[in-house]
């Protein structure tokens, strides 16, 4: 799925309530490690498989073939009054599958069984490396983190990176996208014992959390 049909399903759910629901149920198969590499910043890479169950919005919204569209989309999407929620929406709809997210966990030195993870989502168009800019960058997020004590949890979004990149206008939604982070929150214990979670959500990704 190209950038081009992910921004607009998400630009467009920013937008209106009607397309920002809330997930309904979540579930979980058996963790699968299929890259494991360590880093500069003590990082394990993996994927995760989730099992979701969320409510999405039926669009009558085709994909973008091009820039020209996608800019006249935008326009349509963000000008004063624009009526383009009510035009495109259909219904309610469902999306049960399952995906693969790509994530990564940075463990620091002498981490303690009641420490601080920080759980991060990027926003609408990044990846998981907008917390880790840079090596020894002021601007490093994830190092930061670490300096702190701190572990932090990255990943990339559905449709984004590498993680699954399903229909980019019927399935990547507020609400699958929410159902993701759900699922990977839930999944934490299992992958090391702390004592608090700490969501960091960026622009589009706040409202995930």
């Amino acid at each position: 799925m190209s950038i081009p049909q992910i921004f607009s399903i998400k630009m467009l759910s920013l937008l209106s309530p009607k397309v920002s629901l809330t997930a309904l149920a979540v579930g979980f198969s058996v963790f699968v490690s299929n890259t494991v590499a360590k880093t500069s910043l003590n990082c394990t890479e993996f994927f995760v498989p989730v099992n979701i169950s969320a409510q999405t919005v039926e669009l009558n919204l085709g994909n973008p073939h091009n820039q020209s569209e996608l800019t006249s989309l935008v326009t349509h999407m963000t000008y004063l009054n624009s009526t383009i929620v009510d035009e495109v929406t259909v219904g309610p709809s469902m999306v049960n599958a399952i995906y693969n997210i790509w994530s990564q966990l940075c463990i620091p030195d002498g981490f303690e069984e009641d420490g601080v993870i920080e759980f991060t989502i990027h926003g609408s168009t990044e990846n998981h490396t907008y917390f880790n800019f840079g090596k020894e960058s002021p601007f490093n997020y994830a190092e930061a983190a670490l300096k702190a004590g701190h572990a932090i949890f990255t990943y990339d979004g559905l449709g984004v990176g590498n993680s699954d990149k399903p229909d980019g206008i019927q399935e990547v939604q507020i609400g699958t996208e929410t159902a993701v982070a759900i699922a990977l929150v839930k999944k934490l214990p299992s992958l090391l014992s702390f004592g608090k979670v700490v969501g960091v959500g960026h622009a589009h990704g706040r409202y995930d959390n």
